[in-house]
């Protein structure tokens, strides 16, 4: 969220520009930002704020549970004061453990999108109270999810991926999409889903 603080700013750099006095006392207060009216999935209710940290860690912390040796990386990540900039070394380490085996890697994801169905909440309106996005998906609150496709009508338009300021197409794009899947930042069945839709816009 981005909100223009701008006036607040201005005034702070104002008062800070004034030398008090000596034996002056500055005393510096903040007004808490006023919680917006949630709707559809929200973070859950953390002291009365939507905190992403805290529902991001809880998800983790029971992925790291689900295998052997995630004990202590669960601890860990508990233990951490500042995820929002240290988190990404715990998430290279939880990767470490999934990659041992498959079962480590179902067990990882299994366990993980059990705990965000169950940490997540569904808010069906703004000013309505929440439900576990789990219960949601199982019709609380009268709530009713069903799936659909829209199919376009316009005519089919070449594909083109700006890339470093250049517009790669055609034969240029499936060259770079194989050097993409040689260098092992490409999947190939996702590379050979591009090339198709390259070859053939229609499809």
């Amino acid at each position: 969220a981005s909100n223009t603080l701008l006036s607040v700013v201005l005034s702070v750099a104002i008062a800070c520009a004034r030398t008090p006095p000596a034996s002056a006392t500055i005393h510096q207060h903040r007004m808490p930002k006023p919680e917006k009216p949630s709707t559809g999935v929200a973070f859950p209710l953390v002291k009365g704020t939507r905190s992403s940290t805290a529902a991001g860690k809880a998800v983790w912390i029971r992925a790291a549970k689900s295998v052997e040796g995630g004990e202590a990386l669960a601890v860990q990540i508990e233990k951490e004061k500042d995820w929002r900039h240290n988190y990404v070394p715990h998430i290279v380490n939880l990767t470490r453990l999934s990659v041992k085996s498959s079962s480590n890697a179902l067990s990882v994801a299994r366990e993980g999108l059990a705990a965000l169905h169950e940490t997540l909440e569904f808010i069906p309106a703004a000013g309505e109270s929440g439900v576990k996005l789990q219960d949601a998906m199982g019709g609380a609150n009268g709530s009713k999810f069903h799936t659909g496709s829209f199919k376009g009508s316009g005519a089919a338009k070449l594909l083109e991926v700006p890339l470093a300021g250049s517009v790669l197409s055609g034969s240029d794009l499936n060259t770079k999409i194989d050097q993409w899947v040689e260098y092992g930042c490409l999947e190939a069945d996702a590379a050979a889903a591009i090339k198709a839709v390259n070859n053939d816009p229609s499809k």
